[in-house]
């Protein structure tokens, strides 16, 4: 009933019709919920409706939108085969609105709230989870928390005064707790907002800040009581630096180091848990994330390293849902097609005389192996004692093409592989059904 009396909201709210060229209401095929959770049977990936899952998404710029856009930018993430988004309560995912009414005299209202922005934030969560999208939520975001534009700014509010926060000139909301328990209080009710609304729709993952600027003791603060206030929820919160890890920061990498940091990441991990790159950087403009060729690549060294949810971060910064990405992410659905991706684990060691960058490797059950090339490379698989024949199938990444599939004769347990050097491919190698 209440998904009902919410859709009716959000459809008043929005004053928007969604019809078709001709005038009639076009009737939507039924769609089923999402539920996230982690995998006991693989718990370095997540769990979507009991089933283990690879999440994969792409950035695009406009979320604060009219029904109409925003359903239709969610079906087209769909089309390319995306399940996973992020969302950054702050301005740029929300189209300049806040949380917070604005009182009379032109500040906010931390007592009053926006009921467009929290309409909108749950017609969103709703959106996502009939299209089996997943919803990574970032609370505090760079462009919320600035603190000229924040709203627990003490200047840009009626709640309190300076001398009443107890907070000092340029206090940034992303270092220590405010002594004031005034501000805390206000801050905590914000939060308990957003959990009353995120909490039912168990198609949500936390994060509490950017990496590039979070306070250590601010993220676990928000941790524990983002874990303490959903306790007595029956859907579990799962929290980033607890439940999974983010290591979108490591995106400056680039090459071997890149794909090591990532490793280096899982191998420090006390238990086993989800690695995701919620921003994957490196897009049409170069700059100090990258550039064009970076991304793409960025994205498939995460596959290959095992990470559990990958999403190309939005244009300028990523490749977000251009051209470059639609076939970067159709072609790893359709290396799942053929290769068990999250049955495979990290095996660059059975690749010889391999240079840095050159190739990468995952090995599924009985020798089933998948082989990334970022650009020119010829190696050697060792096969660990399989002798015979094995079918060997090339895929053109830049245009989701597989190349006819051929056989090769293992010479002492290994294969030799070498890439085209045009384009960027994939090779999966499996025993053949005949010997």
């Amino acid at each position: 009933m209440w998904k009902f009396v919410f859709f009716v909201s959000c459809f008043l709210l929005f004053s928007c019709d969604k019809k078709s060229d001709n005038g009639k209401r076009q009737v939507k095929e039924e769609k089923v919920g999402v539920s996230i959770g982690t995998s006991n049977q693989k718990p370095a990936y997540w769990e979507v409706n009991g089933k283990a899952t690879l999440l994969v998404g792409g950035g695009f710029v406009k979320k604060f939108s009219s029904p109409v856009v925003l359903e239709s930018d969610l079906d087209s993430l769909v089309n390319m085969g995306c399940n996973f988004v992020t969302l950054s309560l702050g301005e740029k995912d929300f189209g300049g609105e806040k949380p917070f009414q604005v009182s009379d005299t032109g500040k906010y209202n931390l007592d009053a709230w926006n009921e467009r922005y929290w309409h909108w934030f749950e017609y969103f969560l709703f959106q996502c989870s009939e299209r089996g999208i997943v919803v990574q939520l970032e609370i505090w975001p760079e462009d919320f928390t600035e603190w000229g534009k924040s709203p627990f700014n003490p200047r840009n509010t009626i709640n309190f005064t300076e001398e009443e926060s107890n907070l000092i000139s340029g206090f940034h909301l992303q270092g220590e707790s405010p002594e004031s328990q005034k501000v805390k209080a206000y801050l905590e009710q914000y939060v308990l907002k957003l959990l009353n609304i995120t909490l039912k729709s168990q198609n949500v993952i936390f994060t509490v800040g950017n990496g590039n600027s979070s306070i250590e003791i601010w993220e676990s603060h928000w941790e524990s009581f983002i874990r303490h206030n959903s306790q007595d929820n029956f859907h579990e919160a799962f929290v980033d630096g607890t439940d999974f890890i983010d290591v979108s920061q490591l995106g400056k990498e680039n090459g071997e180091q890149h794909y090591l940091a990532i490793l280096e990441v899982k191998e420090k991990l006390e238990n086993v848990k989800p690695i995701n790159a919620s921003a994957i950087y490196g897009g049409i403009d170069l700059n100090e994330w990258g550039g064009i060729e970076d991304g793409p690549e960025r994205f498939w060294k995460n596959i290959f390293a095992g990470t559990a949810a990958v999403h190309f971060h939005k244009e300028p910064l990523g490749a977000g849902v251009n051209d470059l990405a639609r076939f970067n992410i159709a072609s790893l659905r359709s290396l799942e097609d053929k290769f068990p991706i999250i049955s495979s684990q990290p095996k660059n060691e059975l690749l010889l005389e391999r240079s840095p960058n050159e190739a990468f490797c995952l090995s599924a059950n009985e020798h089933l192996y998948a082989l990334y090339y970022p650009g020119c490379g010829q190696v050697k698989l060792d096969l660990q004692g399989y002798e015979g024949k094995v079918a060997v199938s090339w895929l053109n990444l830049l245009d989701n093409v597989w190349d006819a599939e051929f056989i090769m004769q293992t010479e002492e347990g290994k294969i030799e592989l070498r890439s085209p050097c045009e384009s960027k491919w994939v090779v999966v190698v499996q025993p053949t059904v005949e010997q």
